[in-house]
């Protein structure tokens, strides 16, 4: 039965983990590279060597993910706050920084803040709080990724032309550990039991508790138990995994290039507008990926997500044309959400709930890793053939790959579990 005493206290906490990913994520990704001009002037260093600081920060979301996720899965708030904490340093590092091997230090204080921070404890709590609606939980809480790209782009430019790039840097340091702590303090509640409710405000009938065994073997609702080491080595967690790296390929790949070959093509001016509608179109692409997911199954969701993908990097092989390129970051904004949107629903899909830390801890660092390599990745392609165009063909390749992927991970993941019940 429904809990009956008004809003279901879920979407309060899809409110909360989108106020705190609105503060979090833009600080390493959407706005760090609006300090570089001011930066690599300041401390007389080239683009490329603040570009390493970059990936030092996503890079440590691959080694980190599986420790987070497990500490966070014990003590939540705890380890939550810690992460703001380191978080906060790293900014207050950048804010003081006279040299690179300062830039350095700070980045890795960044990055371990980061992923304490961000996507994954983002998808812990949704997946604590939510089971039928899951899919517009997520879009709607990471909705906040794209809105705080929008405030803090244009909060930091201006701190920076007001009162320099260090006060900028300070500025959101502030910002960041008072939100985050008012946040945690106020509205976040790890587990539906605090509020002596049940996920989606839903309490379990005798009908809910009945044997899986009296369901039939091609029901979707399996999903993999037991001790994690006990799957670790099957087929349907190495291509999660495979399938999480190729999408951190094509999502960096898109977001890291095309700005620069858009530029190439059409100037400046048209290549910032184009980012624009590929983020703005962002937030509503989220949600859709959400909504597909429930209404029709995590294995449509996915597979929605990457025609658009695949569709997206077609589209820029024709996109010297201004029409064919407006189209492209469509496409791009209504499937790019297949990385934070379709990753923890795939992962939450195979697994049962007390192996859900651990697995999307791995899914999370597979992801990183093609994330901090994407960007690299069709540069190199596009620098070797001296053309984008090869580059695009590859990248639409690993797309369609994703859906290959993780079409067969899910379908081995639901053959695991069924075989696990029949013991």
């Amino acid at each position: 039965m429904k809990e009956k005493n008004g809003i279901f206290y879920g979407w309060w906490i899809v409110v909360g983990v989108a106020l705190l990913l609105t503060v979090a994520a833009p600080a390493s990704v959407a706005v760090a590279n609006i300090y570089q001009p001011h930066v690599t002037e300041a401390l007389n260093i080239s683009a490329s060597a603040f570009a390493v600081s970059n990936t030092i920060v996503l890079g440590m979301g691959v080694f980190l993910s599986p420790i987070v996720s497990n500490l966070l899965s014990q003590k939540f708030k705890m380890w939550y706050m810690i992460g703001i904490v380191i978080y906060v340093l790293g900014l207050l590092g950048y804010s003081r920084m006279t040299n690179l091997v300062h830039l350095y230090l700070s980045s890795f204080l960044t990055g371990i803040g980061f992923i304490f921070t961000a996507i994954i404890p983002a998808s812990m709590l949704v997946n604590k709080w939510f089971n039928k609606q899951k899919g517009l939980a997520l879009s709607l809480a990471f909705s906040g990724l794209g809105i705080g790209g929008v405030i803090f782009s244009n909060l930091v430019t201006y701190v920076i032309e007001a009162a320099g790039w260090r006060q900028a840097y300070l500025t959101y340091a502030i910002i960041l550990f008072v939100v985050s702590a008012l946040v945690m303090t106020f509205i976040i509640k790890v587990d539906p039991s605090e509020k002596g409710t049940y996920p989606d405000g839903i309490k379990p009938t005798a009908n809910d508790n009945d044997s899986l065994a009296n369901k039939t073997v091609s029901d979707a609702s399996y999903k993999v138990s037991g001790p994690f080491k006990s799957f670790a080595r099957d087929p349907f967690f190495i291509f999660l995994l495979i399938g999480a790296v190729f999408i951190g390929l094509s999502n960096n790949g898109g977001l890291g290039q095309f700005p620069p070959f858009m530029t190439e093509l059409h100037g400046a001016t048209r290549s910032a507008l184009i980012v624009s509608i590929y983020s703005a179109v962002g937030i509503i692409g989220k949600l859709i990926i959400g909504i597909v997911s429930d209404k029709f199954g995590v294995r449509v969701g996915t597979n929605y997500a990457v025609v658009l993908c695949v569709v997206t990097f077609i589209l820029a092989l024709f996109s010297n044309n201004w029409t064919m390129a407006i189209l492209m970051a469509i496409a791009f904004g209504l499937g790019n959400g297949i990385g934070t949107v379709s990753a923890p629903l795939v992962t939450s899909s195979m697994v049962s709930a007390e192996n859900y830390a651990t697995v999307y801890g791995y899914t999370s660092s597979a992801l990183q890793l093609g994330m901090t390599f994407g960007s690299v990745f069709a540069a190199s392609i596009a620098n070797f053939t001296d053309s984008y165009n090869w580059a695009w063909i590859v990248v639409a390749i690993i797309s369609a790959l994703v859906g290959v992927c993780w079409t067969y991970a899910l379908n081995r993941a639901n053959k695991l579990a069924a075989k696990q019940l029949a013991k």
